[in-house]
């Protein structure tokens, strides 16, 4: 500041003399011509000073900038893209009712197919046909939809939205139809001393062998936890609000493997629990967060006349 004051008053003296009609000494103009440079000099510093505190930088960093206001821009910090969530939907090939498609003829989507000896991920292009549907349409109305695929096998379930799907073969610790009742459990090796589990609790009448449905199973769960055992996540509860409420078929796990390939588990479920249709679930490690195990990352709702 004193270097800034001191040729600014030096300045003002000259400008006086010289109204007054003094003439100043060759000596005393070079003076002053130096001043008003090192006044112009100090001026750029307060300007990169001030844009740099105003920017965020550090007096060190704007000194390593050799008074370059490009290589002061540089060192500002680049903020990190906002990750974009994946919206993941699951379909199947075949008759839908009105509402339940969302794609249309020619879209991309990815099938999970069950060759003669592994399951495999593979790109098909789907072909969508308006058909009558019985229990919703009038005679000549065709607002249900057929699905098709652009291969000959059926595939388990069609997905789209996930980024990290990968095309080839895809690692299957299950596939069938399991259910399980009140203290049964499913145990799937995912990695060498890796292990996860899906257990099943709730209250039944009678223990008998082949009587874990009669009368109904009260108060069920279904559990999916990871050694080394610390950790466990609901995947299903029966819904206890209502009185009386039972439960006569446990949900199925229909498959288990490593879909996104991160190494973890992935689920689909059928969450039919009686003669209604019920929703299929597919659950998704990758896209877990906090004390998730999985991702409840979509669903498909069953419909009935």
């Amino acid at each position: 500041m004193a270097l800034e004051i001191w040729p600014m008053i030096t300045l003002i003296r000259w400008r006086s003399l010289v109204k007054k009609g003094a003439q100043p000494v060759t000596s005393t103009a070079r003076t002053l011509a130096d001043i008003s440079t090192i006044q112009a000099g100090l001026v750029m510093v307060m300007v990169l000073l001030a844009t740099a505190m105003a920017r965020g930088i550090g007096f060190g960093a704007l000194a390593r900038a050799s008074g370059r206001i490009s290589e002061a821009v540089i060192l500002q910090p680049t903020p990190t893209p906002a990750r974009v969530a994946d919206s993941v939907e699951i379909l199947f090939a075949g008759d839908h009712y009105p509402g339940q498609v969302h794609t249309v003829t020619g879209e991309t989507w990815y099938g999970l197919f069950h060759l003669t000896d592994q399951w495999e991920l593979a790109a098909v292009k789907v072909t969508v046909q308006p058909i009558h549907n019985a229990c919703a349409d009038r005679p000549g109305e065709n607002t249900g939809r057929r699905v098709t695929i652009d291969r000959p096998e059926t595939p388990l379930f069609l997905v789209r939205g996930l980024s990290r799907l990968r095309v080839g073969p895809v690692r299957t610790f299950f596939s069938g139809r399991q259910r399980l009742f009140p203290g049964e459990t499913q145990e799937f090796q995912v990695g060498r001393g890796v292990y996860w589990m899906i257990s099943a609790f709730g209250a039944v009448p009678y223990t008998q062998p082949g009587r874990a449905t009669d009368g109904g199973i009260r108060e069920y769960s279904l559990y999916v936890s990871r050694s080394p055992w610390a950790q466990s996540q609901a995947l299903y509860g029966l819904e206890t609000g209502t009185r009386g409420a039972r439960l006569y078929s446990p949900p199925t796990i229909l498959w288990a493997g490593d879909l996104d390939a991160d190494d973890q588990m992935d689920l689909f479920l059928d969450t039919q629990t009686g003669e209604l249709p019920g929703t299929w679930v597919l659950w998704l490690s990758s896209l877990a967060t906090g004390s998730e195990l999985v991702h409840r990352a979509a669903e498909y709702h069953g419909l009935t006349c």
